[in-house]
């Protein structure tokens, strides 16, 4: 009888994004829902770029394609949220008293910025992890190509509709544990222009 047999070798380890400055542009941004963690409750969101200028194979049949890196953020513009330090960042310039009254989160989509990635090392050393550690507005004069991922845009009050069922199975079953996942949605007023809301 014929045998497959695997080993631990089998398994080729994650490419990571190379740790440095990078010019990145946001390709996705999903609504997570209020989630649980040590810190109590709070509404999550997953905010994705690609970097257009760092390429490489990932699958044999797609050919050349640019990293991506994701960061997790409370849906906060708190002063002292992560969300408004690196939106601000990212703006090169702070909120207004007006724009703190409640801000888009996917106008962010399709925005470039550089991105500053660092690795870092699991607590026990064995596994290495891209983290985003800063972001900014592009310099003047310097360009980013544009996209070459799908954009992506996901808010929970959507539901299990056709951009839900192509997220990832682990981020699908993580935006099922939120608390408004399954909850009757109330009608939404009429939609603002998208022009009209500025980054």
């Amino acid at each position: 009888m014929s045998r497959l047999m695997a080993s631990e070798g089998d398994s080729k380890p994650k490419q990571l994004p190379p740790a440095g400055t990078h010019v990145a542009r946001c390709f996705s941004v999903i609504d997570i829902g209020t989630q649980s963690d040590d810190f109590g409750e709070r509404h999550k969101i997953r905010v994705t770029w690609e970097l257009p200028d760092e390429l490489a194979v990932f699958s044999e049949d797609k050919g050349e394609q640019p990293f991506v890196i994701s960061k997790d953020y409370t849906l906060s513009l708190y002063e002292k949220a992560n969300l408004r330090h690196d939106l601000e960042g990212w703006r090169g310039k702070q909120f207004t008293a007006d724009e703190l009254k409640g801000f888009d989160i996917f106008t962010l989509i399709g925005v470039p910025c550089l991105l500053t990635v660092i690795h870092k090392a699991s607590k026990n050393g064995d596994k290495t992890y891209a983290n985003v550690n800063g972001i900014s507005k592009l310099a003047k004069g310097m360009n980013c190509l544009e996209l070459i991922n799908p954009t992506v845009s996901y808010a929970i009050t959507d539901g299990e509709n056709s951009v839900f069922r192509q997220l990832p199975e682990w981020l699908r079953k993580k935006i099922e544990q939120a608390q408004e996942w399954g909850q009757e949605q109330p009608s939404t007023p009429d939609e603002v222009d998208d022009d009209e809301i500025p980054f």
